[in-house]
């Protein structure tokens, strides 16, 4: 059923909007229409999915395409639910998922939120159940598709969905401390609650890892932990500081081998299906171009070769 929202626009999107009042009302719908499915989640948010094309279908791809998203510019002019993805998938004429984050809801100043809840909130185990249940109702995996603060999210859900998920991540943040301090301070303070004092010390970073514990993960649990997922290809920006800061900490006494693409690309990999490529997509922290992304969705989705063999590949054609 339709609904409205003080702090979300769903006009904006121009598509029919239905209600369900927890994860199971959203699971046994016998039929779940394309639109925007709002659903209660037990952690006390209200999670919002874009559904077009009929993604659930039995379509002749090998995974259901769900989009995550990054950071949002100008935030704090602009209402969500907000959306990643559809171009790409419009491109490719696919149908997709894409997932909103409901923590960019908690405050106007916070454009970032790593798909994590607030403390104590349980939305990341509600999230990873919800998709779950999108993953067996297909009959097939999902392919988490999302760069940056959105790579973060598709690399934890890919821990945490095993089998059921295929990450395809560009530049992600490993650990959510060891990003920007600005989007990160607003972050702990208006998600996690945390006092404006409690985060202008020196310590501040050490500080908030104890007090937030393993209550909610803000850092992935290394590369060894995401082979259990179906799939893994990670691209990295040679010339992006998040090489340094975060996939090198991440692979950091990992048992994923290092190779080099023949023309210069640096490979390091676990099996046939998971694949870091460090090459020269963008220059800096920019994302790669959205035709390379497309491609790499349609070459995953055709299920044809593996992801090392597409990271070689990549590897080679961007090298410096």
């Amino acid at each position: 059923m339709a609904t409205t929202s003080t702090s979300r626009n769903y006009d904006q999107w121009k598509m029919p909007h239905y209600r369900w009042p927890s994860p199971a009302a959203f699971r046994e719908s016998p039929l779940l229409e394309d639109g925007i499915h709002t659903t209660d989640l037990p952690s006390g948010y209200a999670l919002d999915l874009l559904l077009r094309g009929n993604p659930l279908s039995a379509d002749g791809h090998s995974h259901v395409l769900v989009f995550l998203a990054g950071a949002v510019t100008g935030r704090t002019d602009k209402q969500g639910p907000f959306f990643s993805g559809l171009g790409i998938a419009g491109k490719l004429d696919m149908p997709v998922v894409a997932v909103a984050d409901p923590g960019l809801e908690t405050d106007p100043s916070v454009n970032l939120a790593w798909y994590t809840g607030r403390i104590d909130g349980g939305f990341q185990d509600d999230l990873a159940h919800v998709l779950r249940s999108i993953a067996s109702r297909a009959g097939k995996p999902l392919l988490l598709v999302g760069g940056s603060g959105a790579g973060y999210a598709a690399l934890q859900l890919a821990e945490v969905l095993s089998e059921s998920a295929t990450a395809l991540v560009w530049n992600p943040q490993t650990s959510i401390l060891d990003y920007h301090p600005g989007p990160v301070r607003t972050y702990v303070r208006r998600v996690h609650g945390f006092a404006a004092g409690f985060v202008s010390t020196e310590t501040w970073k050490s500080d908030v890892a104890v007090r937030i514990g393993d209550r909610a993960q803000i850092a992935l649990r290394g590369a060894d932990a995401v082979t259990s997922a179906r799939g893994v290809l990670y691209l990295q920006n040679r010339t992006d500081w998040h090489r340094e800061n975060h996939l090198d900490p991440w692979l950091k006494a990992s048992s994923w081998q290092r190779s080099s693409a023949s023309s210069g690309g640096e490979i390091f990999s676990h099996g046939d299906d998971h694949a870091v490529v460090v090459a020269d997509f963008a220059d800096g922290h920019g994302a790669p171009d959205g035709d390379l992304i497309a491609s790499l969705i349609a070459e995953i989705q055709s299920g044809q070769t593996t992801l090392l063999s597409i990271a070689e590949e990549i590897g080679s054609e961007y090298a410096a």
